[in-house]
């Protein structure tokens, strides 16, 4: 470091907080760093569009209207989740009426529940995050668990 930077340094040290951040502005407003800290920056690769960007949740839930027994576009049979008729959502109180029904899956302990939104706010369904910690939706009733996406659909066909 040659002594003018040093010294340099040693000034900035000396100054207040609001006299570094002053003294950075301005020299933010240099042409010359500007056109180094535009070389320096990396590219920023582009985004998919329409793509989500945020990572898997721990939980999901699906609105549950029935059972479809049919096949995907390509004719092959449908399989576990695909088979629940509705959509997804995260914002039940908003999306769900008294009395509908829904699956909340964890992709933490891999259970599958079905459950009725009620509104209540004794009712609840804990579900585990990755870190341990436990989730609440409040106003929903557990109804029956399952292992797989594919056992629910079976002994849900009948009742909806």
């Amino acid at each position: 470091m040659s002594a003018v930077v040093e010294k340099i340094i040693t000034i900035f040290k000396a100054m207040s907080a609001d006299e570094k951040i002053d003294l950075v502005q301005q020299m933010a407003q240099d042409p010359d760093i500007k056109k180094e800290v535009e070389e320096r920056t990396p590219a920023t690769p582009k985004k998919k569009k329409g793509a989500w960007s945020g990572g898997k949740s721990a939980w999901w839930i699906k609105t549950f209207e029935g059972v479809d027994n049919g096949t995907d576009s390509r004719g092959k049979k449908l399989r576990g989740t695909f088979r629940v008729k509705g959509k997804f959502i995260k914002d039940f109180a908003t999306h769900m009426s008294k009395g509908d029904y829904c699956v909340v899956h964890s992709r933490s302990n891999s259970e599958y529940h079905v459950a009725q939104y009620t509104g209540g706010t004794s009712d609840k369904v804990d579900v585990p995050e990755s870190t341990g910690v436990m989730t609440s939706l409040v106003g929903m009733k557990i109804c029956d668990t399952f292992d797989n996406a594919n056992a629910l659909c079976d002994a849900w066909e009948s009742r909806l």
